[in-house]
């Protein structure tokens, strides 16, 4: 992820949101919570694209780092997507 703080004008090294290891992850959602921290709910998956799960990253410096990722649901306990 990148951040601003200038309107766009300039933007930040890129930041590394997930902390999946050998596992994939896609389709990023940002939102901002009421103190201004950035949270990233983002598809995970296993090495070979299956036991989708969702997963949740919380930054607490404003978007510079971001914590261990929460897993929001389960493994969808095969291939596709979990639930939403």
């Amino acid at each position: 992820m990148v951040r601003s703080t200038d309107g766009g004008l300039n933007w930040n090294t890129p930041v590394q949101v997930d902390n999946i290891g050998t596992n994939l992850s896609e389709f990023v959602h940002v939102e901002v919570d009421d103190n201004g921290h950035p949270l990233a709910l983002f598809n995970e998956f296993d090495s070979g694209w299956g036991n989708a799960r969702f997963s949740l990253a919380r930054s607490n410096d404003w978007g510079m780092t971001f914590g261990v990722d929460t897993l929001v649901t389960g493994w969808s306990g095969g291939g596709g997507y979990p639930a939403c």
